[in-house]
């Protein structure tokens, strides 16, 4: 399924750089100012780096602003921003259910919402215990999955690209950047702030179609946490690391659409 779901973009970007040749004719395939559009889309969250909180899923559209600093036959350099105005986060979410089946009769209590730092499991989990609070003392727990969607906003003000081969319709590119996000209700967990910071680095490839217009295809890994900046509670190292600031490691799929003024 992977080549199927790939295979056309790759052909499509193959195609354009075998039909233009390796090499420009006028040597060099650098733009002195260059905006850009682009998508970019994490399927889940995982331990990458140092954040704490899986299995969240983010999607961003944003433009983005370079300027080249400088530029040879064999690399060029930019100063890079980009604006996320629309992005959608997806946090997993349980909804706990107890139940206690004896020795007084079924009682329920709940449902109580919780926002899981882990993947969420669904199912019911069993309590039997033998003389606390009574003899044949049972309770269930049930546990149910949904997610929960938070809107935000990313701005990164400080940032650097670099592109090698110059001389090529083809270029490998490496970017970094730091920013800020800011969220409508606080993320990666409810114990969380509405704003945190981010750094991320991207490595992937540049196709020039013509000297002021090409496509980038990068995997990008992020890191956002808030820097602990909220405190957390109870106020313990250990709940500090793991609620204050979980922080959040993601590696997006970006595709850009870059044009601009060559010279």
């Amino acid at each position: 399924m992977g080549v199927l779901r790939w295979g056309p973009l790759l052909c499509l970007i193959g195609g354009v750089g075998l039909g233009h040749g390796q090499q420009s004719a006028d040597g060099i395939h650098s733009r002195l100012n260059t905006w850009s559009a682009f998508g970019e889309y994490s399927n889940d969250s995982s331990r990458i780096l140092m954040g704490n909180a899986v299995n969240r899923k983010i999607g961003a559209v944003g433009f983005g602003y370079e300027r080249r600093l400088l530029h040879g036959r064999s690399f060029g350099l930019s100063y890079a921003a980009e604006w996320r105005p629309g992005m959608l986060e997806s946090d997993p979410a349980a909804s706990y259910t107890g139940i206690e089946v004896s020795p007084q009769g079924t009682y329920v209590g709940g449902p109580s919402p919780f926002l899981a730092l882990d993947k969420c499991v669904a199912g019911t989990a069993v309590d039997t215990q033998a003389g606390t609070p009574a003899p044949g003392y049972e309770f269930l727990t049930k546990t149910v999955c949904g997610r929960r969607q938070v809107i935000e906003q990313g701005l990164s003000p400080l940032g650097f690209r670099l592109n090698g081969r110059t001389r090529h319709r083809v270029q490998p590119t490496l970017s970094v950047r730091m920013g800020i996000l800011m969220a409508s209700q606080p993320a990666p967990s409810a114990t969380d702030g509405n704003f945190n910071v981010f750094f991320d680095v991207g490595l992937g490839f540049e196709v020039y179609r013509s000297a002021g217009n090409s496509f980038r295809l990068e995997y990008v890994v992020q890191h956002y946490g808030n820097l602990g900046t909220v405190p957390s509670y109870p106020a313990t190292a250990f709940y500090a690391a793991i609620n204050g600031n979980p922080g959040v490691d993601s590696g997006f799929v970006k595709l850009t659409w870059a044009f601009g003024r060559v010279r």
